[in-house]
């Protein structure tokens, strides 16, 4: 399976776990961190702007126009004041009998909260405008010879939005029942066909429910020097 050139897919390495006999892909390297409890940790990326509008209008890498910034937060807006909005509650996923108060003392955000519109903004982000996504995802891994403070600045570039993404699953995300599935490709020249997979991820993934939409990133060829890819399911 060919990977078309212009598309900027994500890292993928496989990895064997040794003391638990496990192999598997993991999507990106570290976990980067951006809550204030986590400011002594060597991955706490400081961000660079007050806000996710000043982020996305002011930073160096990638921005938007004004008029995109209020089209999409005039949408999120819509999804925000709908009943859309409250399917998606915060920590519905672990339960009642959960214990929130760490989590409200880490994210600020109390239980049973509609999903908030900071958020909504940042998945609108994510899955509609492909050259800043790619961008933000470009930032999750260490250039050529770029020292970790110069790293840490760049992906603080994208501080702000990349947090909101990871709150956007981890307080307000649903469970994944046995009738959902979702597909999403794997480009890597190291996939290794055959072998049970499980999967770790440390970077925003982009899923779907069509088989048809995980195939169309892929070109098919059989000149064995092209990288190679595969669908994988989730579900």
């Amino acid at each position: 399976v060919k990977v078309p050139k212009d598309f900027n897919r994500l890292d993928v390495t496989f990895k064997t776990d040794e003391e638990k006999e496990l192999e598997y892909f993991q999507f990106g390297g570290a976990e980067l961190l951006y809550w204030e409890d986590c400011k002594d940790n060597e991955w706490f990326i400081p961000k660079q702007f007050d806000n996710l509008k000043e982020e996305l209008l002011g930073n160096k890498l990638c921005t938007v126009s004004i008029e995109q910034w209020d089209d999409l937060y005039a949408s999120a807006s819509s999804i925000s004041e709908s009943k859309k909005a409250t399917e998606y509650l915060s920590y519905d996923a672990l339960g009642d009998d959960a214990n929130y108060e760490p989590l409200i003392e880490k994210y600020g955000i109390y239980e049973y909260t509609p999903i908030k519109l900071n958020h909504i903004c940042s998945i609108l982000l994510w899955c509609n405008f492909y050259q800043l996504q790619q961008q933000l995802l470009s930032t999750y891994r260490p250039n050529v010879d770029e020292s970790m403070d110069d790293f840490k600045l760049r992906h603080g570039q994208f501080a702000n939005w990349a947090r909101y993404l990871r709150e956007a699953c981890q307080v307000f995300g649903k469970k994944i029942t046995e009738q959902d599935t979702f597909y999403y490709s794997i480009n890597s020249d190291k996939v290794d066909f055959g072998k049970s997979l499980a999967v770790t991820y440390t970077v925003p993934t982009a899923m779907t429910r069509s088989l048809f939409v995980a195939q169309s990133y892929f070109q098919f060829d059989n000149d064995p020097k092209d990288k190679v890819g595969m669908i994988r399911t989730d579900g």
